[in-house]
C-alpha cells in the first residue's frame, strides 16, 4: 500500500519537512527534530563547571631558582587566561586558606607508622575540601597545575612541544629530542569528577652550542620559569580548549592566536625582553 504524503508539523516553519511516498516516517520525524534543533541552539558559552574556578597554588618537582615567587607568577598567568574566557577565579592564597582549615579537622594525611598516604582521610579530605571550597569561595572547579620535564622533539634547530616553539641552540644540528617544561593542567569539579586536562609548553631545559654536541647544555635554574612572555604563552595555550563566554569568543580565540604566531616568528630572531621585544632593539 503507497505511503500517503505527510509533513511534520508543531515544530517552527523552517523545520518542516515534507516527503515522499514510502519514506518512513519515523526517519523524517529525526530530520525535522534535528532541522529544528541545528536553527534554535543557542550560542556555547562557559561550561557551569567554570563559572568560578578556584586556582591552587602550582607545584613542580623541578630544581627552580625563588621557585615560590615563579610559581606564583605562573599562577598569575593562568588568572588572567581563566579571566579571558569569563571565568571568576579565586587566587591560591584563599584557596590554601580553606584547604588548611579542613586539613586540622581531619587530622595527618599519613600514617605515623609506615610514612604512607592514609587513602581513607585522603579522600574525606578531599571530599571536605570541595565542599568547603563551594561554601567559602562559591567555586565550581578547581585547577590544578604542575610543572613537569617532557621531552621535545627538534628539527634544524627548533624544538616544538605542547603548542609551542623555542630554538634549540645557535647550531640546533639535523634533529632528535630534548628536555623541555611544560605544565600540566587539570580541573575538577566539586564533585571531584575530572572535568578538563590539558598542558602547554613552556621553555627548553637545556641547548646544544655545536653540531656534535653529545649532551646537550642544561639551562641553569635560574633562567627558569623567569620570562613572563612564556609563562602568558603556556597558560593561554594550556587553557584554550575552555570555551570562552559570549558572542566574541571566536574574535577574541583568533587574537591570541595572531598574537602567538607574531611573537613565535620574533624569538626565531632572538631572544625578547619582558615587554615582548627583541632585546637590544629600542
Amino acid at each position: 500500500m503507497p505511503c500517503p504524503s505527510a509533513r511534520v508539523q508543531a515544530l517552527p516553519a523552517s523545520a518542516v519537512v515534507h516527503y515522499s511516498p514510502c519514506v518512513p516516517r519515523l526517519l523524517i520525524a529525526v530530520l525535522a527534530v534535528l532541522v529544528w534543533a541545528l536553527e534554535t541552539r543557542s550560542e556555547p558559552g562557559l561550561p557551569p563547571f567554570a563559572d568560578r574556578v578556584c586556582l591552587a597554588q602550582p607545584t613542580t618537582a623541578i630544581e627552580i631558582a625563588d621557585s615560590e615567587t615563579r610559581l606564583r607568577a605562573l599562577a598569575a598567568a593562568l588568572r588572567d587566561a581563566l579571566v579571558e574566557r569569563g571565568c571568576g577565579v579565586s587566587m591560591p592564597s584563599a584557596v590554601d586558606a580553606a584547604g588548611d582549615d579542613v586539613a586540622r579537622r581531619i587530622g595527618a594525611l599519613y600514617d605515623p607508622q609506615t610514612g604512607r598516604l592514609d587513602e581513607g582521610r585522603f579522600q574525606a579530605f578531599q571530599r571536605e575540601r570541595y565542599r568547603e571550597l563551594s561554601r567559602q569561595l562559591g567555586c565550581t572547579s578547581v585547577l590544578e597545575s604542575r610543572v613537569v620535564s617532557v621531552w621535545a622533539r627538534w628539527d634544524h634547530g627548533e624544538a616544538h612541544w605542547d603548542g609551542v616553539m623555542r630554538l634549540v641552540g645557535a647550531d640546533g644540528g639535523i634533529g632528535g629530542r630534548i628536555k623541555a617544561l611544560s605544565v600540566y593542567l587539570t580541573m575538577h569539579d566539586m564533585a571531584g569528577r575530572q572535568v578538563y586536562f590539558s598542558t602547554g609548553g613552556i621553555q627548553l631545559l637545556a641547548s646544544r652550542q655545536r653540531f656534535f654536541e653529545v649532551e646537550p647544555m642544561r639551562r641553569p635554574p635560574q633562567v627558569l620559569l623567569a620570562d613572563p612572555i612564556e609563562l602568558r604563552d603556556a597558560a593561554r595555550f594550556g587553557l584554550r580548549a575552555l570555551p570562552t563566554v559570549g558572542p566574541d569568543r571566536e574574535r577574541l580565540h583568533q587574537q591570541i592566536e595572531e598574537q602567538l604566531e607574531a611573537e613565535a616568528i620574533l624569538r626565531r630572531r632572538g631572544p625578547l625582553d619582558s615587554r615582548g621585544r627583541p632585546k637590544g632593539r629600542p
